[in-house]
């Protein structure tokens, strides 16, 4: 992994999920709504259509671990709007960190399942967890 695509891998870039960002929020509230079998995988409580206090949860969560970011897929051209098409985190608990291990989580929206982007986010992260964060453990 080389310092000039350390956010970005061949079709995608990884953007940082921030506590109060709005658009984060909309597009996880919807992702949610239209995929409720990712939506029931993701959660341990009891399934209900998801709450703005649910997705805040989501949100506030990712943005405090190891690495949470929205996956987004890049386009040739700098001025286009990317497009988010899922969601990561890297969790290292504080019961865990001093082992240097961590755990992977991801969400790939429904239309863009099945394209290869949860492999080729998957395998960036590893290489962010190992050779970035020191992770001796995924």
């Amino acid at each position: 992994m080389s310092f000039d695509s350390l956010f970005s891998s061949f079709r995608l870039v990884y953007t940082s999920i921030e506590k109060d960002d709005k658009n984060a929020k909309a597009i996880l509230a919807k992702a949610l709504q239209n995929d409720p079998v990712a939506y029931g995988q993701a959660i341990d409580i009891l399934l209900e259509p998801p709450t703005c206090q649910i997705v805040s949860n989501t949100i506030d969560w990712a943005a405090n671990e190891l690495l949470g970011v929205m996956i987004e897929l890049s386009s040739p051209d700098p001025a286009a709007d990317l497009i988010t098409i899922g969601h990561l985190s890297l969790s290292a608990y504080n019961n865990k960190r001093h082992h240097r291990s961590c755990t992977l989580s991801i969400m790939i929206y429904r239309p863009h399942q099945g394209k290869g982007y949860g492999t080729e986010a998957i395998n960036w992260a590893l290489d962010w967890a190992f050779k970035i964060a020191g992770m001796h453990s995924v």
